[in-house]
């Protein structure tokens, strides 16, 4: 039975019809009635820390409202597929300014060869006996600039793991699509995230020159071939043109990701640390983006987003989360060396590497490079979204504050006003038809 609740467990926040509160410890949604009812529950929350059952009527009420409301179902990171990131190239052929791979301008690890790409399957399959499938994901640098690895690396898993279901993806700048390229890829399902933010970004040539036509090109080359394609658009801090970015990924009818820009070990740029007064701008233009996807979704038109359609069906069933992620549990990177790393941030740096394919894995390390569990990181017992955003990118605060569990003020602005947003389209679609999400997660599967 609830007792009391602390206002910082309850976000206000508004549609153009209504006020609900949002109770974050069961992911709950409540819509406030008009008049007085809704003003005192108001202040209530805004003039106390807690709100104690038994001493006002609207307390009472609200207590009484989260009590009854359904448990939430929280992620199990258990059932969580098992990841192995392959640094498959130590070079790069564009010069992204915001590169969270990167440090002083250069990657700290090498190209693989075939022999190490060898070592690391090897090692993944004879450390998890237990397991007959794996997910495996090239990475780099750029790993097309090493493709003669990666495609003999594939058939020695064909050849010598015939009972071991490999699925494989791959993380690329879009550059680099030839026709061989396209074969093996959809010769070996591999799915395809492609990096592109959009036709004003930051993402030249080493010389300078711009990449976005060939990418473009090479987009519509491997949208034709119905390969398994995902685009990933990444915004700044300085992005001024948000709606106008989300657009333009819809308006290609391909699925994509958004997220804004990582904080990482590559402080060379400023693209990735948020100012007051661009975070300001920001929730401007996410109450925008809350106006343009009310429209397209309340049509029943297609949405390609898959990181809002997901968003929109975890806060709608509510599906909370305990942890970001599960880096260095589900998911391990591997650099060319056999230097192990519980997540692709941290495989610029050797002093993070948790192990090696010759030592095994030094628990000790590994702790200290591991997601959290949300109850181990104190700023965030106050935090309304913590079941939203898990605590936020672990790697993100170890590179700004030296650990991980110390957060950024300015991120957890940023993830504050994400889910508002999102809050707010998921029940301004819910006004407009109670039964939309039911219907959506027959549609896309989710």
């Amino acid at each position: 039975m609830i007792k009391r609740i602390k206002s910082t467990d309850i976000k206000l926040f508004s549609t153009k019809e209504n006020t609900y509160l949002y109770f974050s410890p069961k992911g709950t949604i409540i819509k406030l009635k008009s008049g007085i009812m809704k003003d005192s529950i108001v202040k209530l929350i805004n003039n106390n820390e807690f709100i104690n059952k038994g001493e006002s009527e609207y307390g009472d009420i609200l207590i009484a409202a989260t009590e009854s409301a359904p448990k939430a179902t929280y992620k199990r990171e258990t059932e969580a597929r098992y990841t192995a990131i392959l640094n498959l190239s130590g070079v790069c052929n564009l010069r992204c300014e915001y590169c969270f791979a990167k440090v002083d301008g250069k990657f700290n690890f090498d190209n693989m060869t075939l022999d190490q790409a060898k070592d690391i399957i090897d090692y993944l399959v004879k450390s998890h006996p237990e397991r007959n499938d794996f997910d495996v994901c090239f990475f780099g640098g750029e790993p097309l600039l090493n493709f003669n690895v990666m495609k003999e690396i594939l058939e020695y898993n064909d050849m010598k793991y015939k009972s071991i279901k490999f699925n494989y993806s791959i993380t690329t700048n879009g550059t680099i699509i030839s026709d061989e390229i396209i074969d093996i890829i959809k010769k070996y399902n591999i799915g395809i995230l492609l990096s592109y933010d959009g036709i004003d970004n930051y993402r030249p040539f080493q010389g300078g020159k711009s990449s976005t036509d060939i990418v473009l090109n090479n987009i519509s080359k491997l949208n034709s071939k119905n390969v398994n394609l995902t685009l990933r658009g990444t915004i700044t801090s300085d992005s001024t043109n948000i709606v106008d970015t989300f657009k333009g990924f819809e308006d290609k009818k391909i699925p994509f990701e958004v997220a804004f820009a990582y904080s990482s070990f590559n402080d060379n740029h400023n693209l990735s640390t948020y100012s007051n007064s661009e975070l300001k701008q920001i929730k401007v233009q996410m109450s925008e983006l809350a106006d343009y996807y009310y429209d397209l979704l309340s049509k029943n038109a297609n949405c390609y987003c898959q990181s809002l359609k997901k968003a929109l069906i975890d806060i709608y069933f509510k599906v909370l989360s305990n942890k970001c992620c599960s880096a260095g549990t589900r998911n391990l990177t591997f650099n060319a060396n056999g230097e192990i790393y519980t997540c692709q941030h941290f495989a610029n740096k050797k002093e993070y590497s948790c192990g090696s394919l010759s030592d095994g894995i030094n628990k000790e390390k590994l702790s200290k490079f591991i997601a959290p569990d949300l109850k181990e990181i104190t700023e965030c017992k106050d935090c309304w979204c913590r079941y939203l955003c898990g605590g936020c990118c672990f790697a993100e605060k170890f590179a700004e504050n030296d650990s991980i569990y110390i957060n950024n003020v300015n991120k957890c602005t940023l993830e504050q006003i994400k889910y508002s947003t999102f809050l707010e389209i998921c029940q301004r679609l819910l006004e407009n038809d109670s039964e939309y999400f039911n219907k959506i997660s027959n549609k896309y599967n989710l």
